[in-house]
């Protein structure tokens, strides 16, 4: 597998970010391919052009640039983890896979215009906090209905400073809590490829941790539920949380995301390859192999011992530290 990076996001990013850590991860095992949307050219790790029909490739980038460099690696032949099918058809999961969380889609233009379906009216009526999403990756909240309702100014303002188009979907549903423990929100994050979970993490990037056994059970039986559904692409990531109602809790789907733009958590990882140096340390500690890796370089970035009964404070997202 080769694993293809845009030349025009990491320029920009921060060495600690995830894409960047991947990145230089592909470039120690030689699986390093890198498009330029300018000249919409593919090249190796020392910048030379490089044939990439017939070759499997994943692409890995922000959901601004996704399709332009999907575009790209097609006409160049490759063979493609994810195609713009898979990735439109992931997007609108819920359209296809139940979950117990009602979700409801509906335009922006038509909220901007009271639009809407007699079942969002019912939310809106019943519920007196909604969460809010864009269909793209980059902007969620938890909004008061009445915001929703009337057509609130400050709704609009918030959509245009997260670039929401008039013609982009917005996703409800009513808001439920999130259990939390000592290092946060019991989310995880689930790489499944091939319908299989491949590897599973916290929402975390540098903290030691093990998932609690309830979400990847309760993980693997919404893949096995996601998989009998018709048509449904075989690879993408899976989020999972315990959500509370009522006093009680219950496991279900956060979101399912396209593994292009999606982040990888501290024990994911996208890589079927393992550099065998740093394989004793992902055995050991459970990290993904390119996280392995930028802690070899940065162990100061990490916290490779989990203490018991202690609080992790969120510092930024790649750094966590002992309360």
């Amino acid at each position: 597998m080769w694993y293809c990076f845009i030349l025009q996001e990491l320029t920009v990013m921060q060495k600690e970010e995830s894409f960047n850590i991947q990145a230089r991860y592909a470039r120690r095992i030689n699986k390093f391919l890198c498009c330029d949307l300018e000249n919409e050219s593919v090249t190796d790790q020392f910048g030379q052009s490089v044939s990439i029909e017939q070759q499997r490739v994943v692409l890995r980038s922000t959901y601004e640039n996704m399709f332009h460099g999907l575009d790209i690696l097609k006409h160049h032949g490759a063979l493609l983890l994810e195609d713009k099918e898979d990735i439109l058809h992931i997007l609108y999961w819920e359209h296809t896979v139940s979950s117990r969380r009602k979700i409801f889609s509906v335009n922006y233009k038509d909220i901007l215009k009271r639009n809407l379906s007699q079942d969002i009216i019912d939310l809106l009526n019943k519920e007196e906090r909604i969460f809010v999403k864009s269909r793209r990756k980059g902007f969620s909240a938890v909004i008061a209905s009445a915001i929703l309702w009337n057509g609130d100014n400050r709704l609009e303002d918030l959509l245009k400073t997260y670039g929401v188009s008039h013609s982009e979907d917005i996703m409800l549903s009513k808001c439920y809590d999130i259990k939390t423990d000592s290092i946060g929100n019991m989310e995880s994050r689930h790489i499944v490829i091939k319908n299989e979970i491949r590897n599973s993490s916290r929402t975390l990037h540098s903290v030691k941790h093990n998932v609690p056994a309830s979400l990847l059970k309760n993980a693997q039986k919404l893949v096995d539920i996601i998989s009998s559904c018709d048509n449904f692409p075989h690879n993408y990531v899976l989020d999972v949380g315990c959500f509370i109602e009522d006093g009680k809790e219950f496991i279900d789907i956060v979101e399912i995301n396209p593994i292009t733009c999606s982040l990888c958590y501290v024990n994911n990882s996208i890589f079927r390859e393992k550099d065998t140096e740093l394989s004793s340390i992902s055995n050991k500690s459970g990290m993904g192999i390119e996280y392995c890796y930028d802690s070899v370089e940065h162990p100061e970035r990490y916290t490779r011992k989990r203490y018991v009964n202690c609080n992790y404070n969120y510092i930024n997202d790649s750094h966590y530290v002992i309360d």
